[in-house]
């Protein structure tokens, strides 16, 4: 599938790895954060190495048109070389789920998706069997009032055929958002159940 082309980080890119040994300030690879901060910085990009990451809402006050960025770090797009290992990269950024109650976000998973490739290859991917998604059972859910969130390279599915699950929902309001290179699938009920609620 395709690829995102690097970053080039200035003072703007913090790293996120579970696991890492370092001081967790986010300056490198070694000094990673252990977890996506809960309080995310305007402006600034996180790249985020393979690992576990939970459900994550992203709540942090708009400043004007500023973007927050994730992104899945790359082999050829991870910042900094200072404490890079190529294993950081060779799996998934993996999450229960994304909750959205404020705008201006790119959650990037980097690569993956496309045609020939929609179901694999994706850097960023979110697993749940219902209990820890967001929002009472949606892979992405977005508050009422969000706006400007784009979602792109992520591979979000249930862990089996049964549970009820739905794969994005949105609240009327939510609007300007954009999603590519995606792939959503075994949620539960009729088409389209899989986008609910949302207004573009």
């Amino acid at each position: 599938g395709p690829v995102e082309p690097p970053i080039v980080c200035t003072d703007q890119c913090r790293y996120v790895r579970p696991g890492a040994s370092g001081t967790g300030d986010g300056s490198d690879w070694t000094h990673a954060f252990l977890a996506l901060p809960a309080a995310l910085e305007r402006g600034k990009v996180y790249l985020i190495a393979d690992g576990s990451y939970g459900a994550y809402t992203f709540d942090d006050a708009a400043s004007g048109t500023e973007w927050i960025t994730v992104r899945k770090a790359t082999e050829a797009s991870h910042g900094t070389d200072a404490g890079w290992q190529a294993d950081f990269s060779d799996g998934v950024a993996l999450f229960d789920g994304l909750g959205f109650s404020s705008s201006y976000y790119v959650v990037d998973g980097a690569k993956g998706g496309g045609p020939g490739a929609w179901l694999s290859g994706h850097g960023i991917e979110i697993v749940s069997t219902g209990a820890a998604c967001k929002d009472n059972g949606s892979f992405i859910s977005f508050a009422a009032g969000t706006s400007n969130v784009t979602i792109k390279h992520v591979h979000a599915h249930a862990a089996s055929n049964d549970y009820p699950i739905t794969g994005v929902k949105g609240t009327n309001g939510a609007s300007e958002l954009v999603f590519s290179f995606d792939a959503i699938h075994t949620t539960f009920g009729r088409w389209p159940r899989y986008i609910v609620g949302m207004s573009s």
